[in-house]
């Protein structure tokens, strides 16, 4: 595209992409990796941070989730695994399974490190937004995710105590490299075009203490820093439209002190 392109025409591409953005994603956060179940009926979509791996859990159910990871799959899928749990109220999601017991991490004098962003329970699933180290921060009970490890999971169709799942768990027939997944990205809630060639763009908050930064890009490819917009706090900012070959924004998350 022309650098030259008249100011109606930049505004318009920059709209279009907005808006679909928001069309096509509702959640907190826009994650480029995804797992399905064999049967369908869960969900894991991840990306990472930095040092920071951000998930998306979603289950054909009402009650508690959960995720794991393992080095290996022998018999229980379940044993040696590094597991979050979450039920909307639990404030400690980090367990470590031992064969077919589950303990949380504070058990064997470890710290919970999964920290839940959003959750939220619907007619028939429920979702939840949640981000952990990918280091091993409890070497023994926690698995390094910066190698390749089996994705484990598990959930409960009605309730909320960490009661046994039934049917509904299973594992990744493969290692998967979680810290090769690309960045995690915001979604924009809304934006209006401001006089002087602006534009405010407003969009859900992660994370306390989560700051954020606005990219550019001309291809959707290639994405660099808005000058100006490396890193706040804040929700909103209004962002000067580029004069050059540079139509699309995104805002992404810079991952919070764990």
């Amino acid at each position: 595209m022309s650098p030259t392109l008249p100011l109606l025409l930049r505004t318009t591409l920059l709209t279009m992409f907005l808006l679909g953005w928001n069309l096509l994603h509702a959640d907190l956060y826009r994650y480029p990796q995804t797992f399905v179940s064999d049967d369908g009926k869960y969900i894991a979509s991840w990306g990472v941070d930095g040092d920071v791996l951000r998930m998306k859990l979603e289950a054909q159910g009402t009650g508690w989730i959960g995720v794991g990871f393992t080095n290996f799959i022998v018999g229980n899928a379940m044993d040696a695994s590094d597991i979050a749990v979450f039920n909307g109220t639990i404030t400690e999601h980090d367990y470590w399974a031992n064969g077919f017991q589950i303990d949380p991490d504070s058990f064997y004098a470890g710290d919970s490190n999964s920290v839940q962003d959003a959750f939220r329970a619907e007619a028939t699933k429920t979702v939840v937004e949640f981000h952990r180290p990918l280091t091993a921060s409890d070497p023994g009970i926690d698995v390094d995710l910066r190698s390749p490890c089996y994705l484990v999971w598990a959930f409960h169709e009605t309730e909320d105590e960490l009661t046994w799942h039934g049917m509904n768990r299973g594992h990744s027939h493969m290692m998967i490299d979680f810290s090769a997944a690309g960045p995690v990205f915001l979604d924009l809630v809304t934006h209006q075009f401001q006089p002087n060639n602006t534009v405010l763009l407003e969009w859900q908050s992660g994370a306390p203490g989560t700051h954020y930064t606005i990219d550019f890009s001309d291809d959707l490819e290639d994405w660099n820093p808005l000058t100006g917009f490396e890193s706040m706090l804040a929700t909103s900012a209004v962002v000067p439209l580029p004069e050059e070959n540079r139509y699309f924004l995104r805002v992404r998350p810079v991952a919070p002190d764990l």
